[in-house]
């Protein structure tokens, strides 16, 4: 009887070994959101350590060492994803379609169009890209964005105008800016103020504020600027220097969402020229007086004989060197449903 017993736990230790040595095979399919078959799947399985790929069915089997495993499956139209098997039943494996930079959404003049299909030259600047930059001009969110782009604010006082050169400059007389449309509408010709603002607000005489400072750049969706014959073959001659198409976001028919967004900072001068000081200019004027073997009068040197020679005061410092504060804040309300959408906002800088 013992002989018979030990006979038994040994052959149940072979089978038991030889079950462990085969492993346990998984079968599944591979879909996509819409419920059609995904061919060519890779599924890596055991650790990583096995890998197969799915048929024209999109159906697989792969065998691990033990349960519970991970499966990961890859696909270049679709993002990997990562699957817990705790038993060897059928598995379904949904992929969610991998969005790239060439499936991206392009707003040309009256349709949409992405950078795969595109058969002219587009950029475009989200709007997770434009919330990166503490502006308060959406086209200065452009400068260093877009390639062949060149974008010069042309005054340090806020709101004042922002001159933009596609390509380079095209013309000497007749204007470099492109031509700007809001939401399909046309805007101001040659980016000009439409208000009659205070021009000491913007830093030059008779200019007034830019009309893109009154757009938060919350509010904007995208920016697509189109360059060549894209431009001129939808808006004719008006799209000579490129034009610059401006999406601002618009309601979503889903529950209602309230959006905050609050940003302050504070800019300083990191760093600056070298300048002199009082006693040091003294020296130098006295020198240059003495090298022309002038003699110092008041009409040729007041700064040396009318002026307080010893008073000395950073100007440098007194204008540049503190420090200025900024703080945004601006809100949204989104929702709708069914035939209706509204979003309401308002921003403050």
């Amino acid at each position: 009887m013992k002989l018979k017993y030990c006979l038994l736990v040994l052959l149940s230790a072979l089978l038991t070994t030889s079950v462990r040595s085969q492993g346990t095979r998984i079968k599944g399919q591979v879909v996509n959101a819409g419920g059609a078959a995904v061919a060519g799947a890779s599924v890596l399985g055991d650790h990583g350590n096995k890998v197969v790929v799915t048929d024209l069915n999109g159906v697989f089997e792969i065998v691990v060492n033990r349960l519970p495993d991970t499966l990961q499956v890859n696909h270049v139209s679709y993002r990997s994803m990562i699957h817990v098997v705790s038993s060897s039943t059928l598995q379904y494996i949904t992929l969610q379609e991998a969005v790239s930079e060439l499936d991206e959404a392009l707003v040309i003049a009256y349709g949409k169009t992405t950078r795969r299909l595109a058969t002219g030259s587009v950029s475009k600047l989200a709007a997770k890209e434009i919330a990166l930059q503490p502006v308060s001009n959406l086209l200065t969110a452009l400068a260093g964005r877009v390639p062949g782009v060149t974008v010069t604010q042309t005054s340090g006082v806020p709101g004042s105008m922002v001159k933009i050169e596609v390509r380079g400059r095209s013309s000497i007389q007749q204007g470099t800016e492109p031509l700007y449309i809001i939401d399909g509408v046309p805007f101001a010709a040659g980016n000009q103020p439409v208000n009659r603002l205070s021009s000491v607000l913007a830093g030059e005489q008779g200019s007034g504020l830019s009309p893109m400072s009154t757009i938060a750049p919350s509010e904007i969706e995208s920016i697509e600027i189109l360059k060549d014959a894209d431009a001129t073959a939808i808006y004719g001659s008006r799209g000579a220097n490129g034009v610059v198409l401006i999406t601002t976001k618009k309601g979503k028919g889903e529950r209602t969402r309230l959006n905050i967004f609050v940003n302050t900072g504070v800019s300083s001068v990191t760093r600056s020229m070298a300048m002199l000081n009082t006693a040091q200019y003294v020296q130098m004027r006295r020198e240059a007086f003495a090298n022309d073997g002038l003699a110092m009068t008041n009409s040729n040197a007041p700064d040396l004989l009318l002026w307080d020679t010893t008073k000395y005061t950073d100007m440098k410092k007194y204008f540049l060197c503190g420090n200025a504060e900024n703080t945004e804040a601006a809100f949204s309300l989104t929702g709708g449903g069914g035939s209706t959408r509204f979003i309401i906002g308002g921003s403050y800088r």
